[in-house]
């Protein structure tokens, strides 16, 4: 009875161990596959005397396959986790051995594969530098030539004609004739505005010869009608931070007169004839195909009349190109027009809204 006994407790205590193998074999596979090589550390440091060559085995295959995969790293710690358990395991110690060799040779080759592409990166670079230095040479000598050429060639590429043809509206009114015949009145009429110019175009020079006339034909508000005819030489440069300032000289002839030929009586002086002199900045495009003028005249009637204290026309201006070919741009324009003649501490004012199409004509560059 005694003999069954210490049998049973025998086979009990084998079971036992079985499947403590079985759970301490399942847990190393579990950490294998999740690359935990601490864990693995420990179950092989603990692992019974009897499955530890078992287990040894198992962790070597993985650190090959790791090797063959080309993980490198994890099938270096493998083997160190090998020899940390079993210093003598000469399989492990050569894998090892061979582990670090490799890692050796791939960082040697690795940093040759670097050194290749940062020359090749170098080169590259170098060449692109270059040939960017030849471009930009030859574009300044283009450009060089393309001034040469612009300052001291002129042709009829140089010239170009402007025709202008809209609507003007006028409002005026004057403080001395309200005052003679007891009133306060604004006059106000409409009529077309045609305009010439023609123009010489150059680097360092820009010249301008115009002929402009509003005739206000149709009384809106009042009786009386009115034409207003300019004609105008300007001389002015764009070589000063691009912006092209004129300096001008001109004849200005206003005419007010009754309607069906009866007399006037909207304005101090019925017609004003006189020369002007004025500064201008025209056409400046701070945005493309945007153009802006301001114009301001001196008429020194006052030199001329012993009543008139001071005459003066201002026009500000915008433009629109809305299309445009080899020889030829439209846009559309708006403007404004401003004459005052002061007589003491009287007036006779003119305010001329216009708007029209500008058609430029020019020789292909």
């Amino acid at each position: 009875m005694r003999k069954n006994k210490l049998f049973f407790i025998a086979i009990v205590a084998s079971l036992g161990i079985a499947v403590s193998a079985q759970s301490l074999s399942s847990k190393l596979e579990t950490a294998l596959k999740s690359k935990n090589v601490k864990a693995v550390r420990e179950l092989l440091v603990s692992a019974p005397s009897g499955e530890k060559t078992k287990f040894e085995k198992k962790v070597l295959e993985t650190a090959k396959q790791s090797v063959r995969s080309g993980d490198l790293d994890y099938a270096k710690n493998l083997a160190e986790v090998i020899l940390i358990s079993n210093q003598d395991h000469v399989e492990a110690q050569d894998l090892y051995s061979s582990i670090v060799e490799m890692q050796k040779n791939k960082r040697k080759i690795d940093e040759q594969k670097k050194q290749i592409q940062a020359e090749a990166e170098a080169k590259a670079k170098a060449e692109a530098e270059e040939k960017a230095r030849i471009t930009a040479e030859e574009q300044r000598e283009k450009d060089k030539e393309a001034l040469y050429k612009s300052v001291h060639e002129v042709d009829l590429k140089n010239f170009y004609l402007e025709a202008s043809l809209g609507t003007s509206f006028s409002i005026f009114g004057s403080s001395f004739a309200n005052k003679a015949f007891g009133r306060k009145k604004t006059n106000s009429d409409m009529g077309v505005l045609v305009g010439f110019n023609a123009g010489f175009v150059h680097p360092y020079i820009l010249l301008k010869l115009g002929l402009n006339v509003n005739w206000l034909t149709v009384a809106m508000s009042g009786k009386d009608l009115s034409v207003f005819v300019a004609s105008r030489f300007a001389i002015g440069t764009a070589a000063a931070g691009g912006v092209p300032i004129f300096l001008s000289t001109g004849h200005t002839y206003i005419n007010y007169y009754g309607k069906g030929g009866g007399e006037q009586q909207s304005m101090l002086y019925t017609r004003i004839s006189s020369p002007f002199v004025g500064i201008s900045v025209e056409d400046w495009h701070p945005i493309e195909k945007l153009g802006l003028t301001f114009k301001f005249n001196w008429i020194p009637i006052s030199v001329t009349s012993p009543f008139m204290s001071f005459g003066m026309h201002t026009n500000i201006g915008i433009t629109y190109e809305f299309w445009k070919n080899r020889i030829m741009s439209l846009r559309a324009g708006g403007d404004m027009d401003i004459y005052a003649f002061t007589a003491k501490k009287y007036a006779d004012w003119n305010i001329i809204p216009n708007i029209y199409v500008n058609t430029i004509f020019h020789v292909p560059k």
